[in-house]
């Protein structure tokens, strides 16, 4: 069992992956806002953090900066909107920060438990 905190502003989605990830046997945190995921992490500590792009109260690549930065070895995978027309990447934008797997959405909540497997056994 590992400890994961999701830091994502869609509330339906929030709780539908923190459902999947429990029922896969995780303890799960989960938070709305960068700032109330950082302050999560520094008050806990988890093994694995889901992160979306966008946050209402500040952009997740610097979330993401923050957390790598505070916590080098933390294992983080980035929830993106996929590309905008084709003219804009996060993808690109996600790997440059340090995260380890990126979930373009729409993907299923299978893929992301066993891409959570994958970053927590260290294979992905």
């Amino acid at each position: 069992m590992a400890r994961i905190l999701i830091i994502e502003e869609k509330t339906d989605f929030r709780e539908l992956l923190c459902r999947g990830l429990e029922t896969a046997g995780h303890d799960v945190t989960t938070s709305g806002r960068g700032v109330d995921g950082l302050d999560a992490q520094h008050e806990q500590g988890f093994d694995l953090i889901f992160c979306a792009l966008f946050l209402p109260d500040q952009d997740g690549v610097r979330v993401i900066r923050q957390l790598k930065m505070e916590f080098p070895d933390i294992r983080i995978i980035a929830i993106t909107p996929g590309s905008f027309d084709g003219r804009l990447s996060l993808q690109s934008v996600a790997q440059l920060v340090g995260v380890g797997t990126i979930l373009p959405r729409p993907f299923s909540i299978r893929l992301a438990v066993e891409s959570a497997e994958q970053m927590l056994a260290g294979s992905a």
